[in-house]
């Protein structure tokens, strides 16, 4: 029983696999940056928020327009959707209801 709970408690692990040749091969582990990463997006009333300032930020629809460049945490949209933040670190999809 005790073995359960450990398990419980353990961190949960992302594995990668991309084809190489043909051939499935684990990519990354994400383990670590999941951990560590404390930033995130959200949706929230027509408004795109970033946890932190997180540099420049670009704002793209799902056509792949350029909605949004610059600096806020928080970035108002006039239409729900499906929209890709990208910052220096990181890329992340946001669904805007």
């Amino acid at each position: 029983m005790q073995d359960d709970e450990e398990n419980i408690s353990s961190p949960i692990e992302f594995i990668w696999y991309v084809k190489v040749d043909g051939e499935m091969q684990t990519d990354y582990t994400a383990t670590e940056d999941l951990q560590e990463d404390k930033t995130f997006v959200y949706a929230q009333h027509r408004e795109i928020c970033l946890s932190e300032p997180m540099g420049r930020v670009q704002v793209y629809n799902a056509f792949g327009q350029r909605v949004y460049s610059g600096t806020a945490t928080r970035i108002p949209v006039h239409a729900g959707g499906l929209y890709v933040v990208c910052t220096r670190e990181r890329t992340y999809k946001v669904l805007v209801k």
